[in-house]
């Protein structure tokens, strides 16, 4: 209920209330990795806003989710895309990070600059 294809990989469940969420098991040649990826994929979303339009609280049970079409590569290809895609958010996440704090800089020299809070001399050569 709500957020919808939100997914976790949880590696021992015991007795538990799990009031508004779908336990999955995985097989043997599906691993959990995979399955947490394809519930944030754009195919699954968009099957799952399908099945779920026009509620105004959009619900998923477990029979939408047995009626999801599911790509299943081979398992070694599971984990290579896997780890592919986890390298790249890694990679994503350092970027935005990076980007941020260049950011914050730029604002900040700009802030100084344009108030003339800090004095700007050329440099020994430079013309204006």
């Amino acid at each position: 209920v709500g957020y919808t294809g939100l997914a976790a990989i949880i590696p021992c469940l015991g007795e538990v209330n799990c009031a508004n969420m779908i336990i999955v098991r995985h097989s043997e040649q599906v691993s959990p990795e995979w399955i947490s990826l394809l519930f944030g994929a754009s195919i699954f979303i968009c099957q799952v806003n399908g099945f779920t339009a026009g509620s105004a609280q959009p619900v998923l049970n477990i029979q939408l989710v047995q009626r999801l079409l599911t790509p299943i590569p081979r398992p070694d290809e599971q984990q290579k895309i896997v780890e592919s895609l986890t390298a790249l958010d890694s990679r994503l996440r350092k970027e935005r990070l990076q980007s941020s704090k260049l950011l914050t800089l730029k604002q900040g020299l700009m802030s100084d600059l344009l108030t003339g809070r800090v004095r700007v001399t050329m440099p020994e050569g430079v013309t204006k």
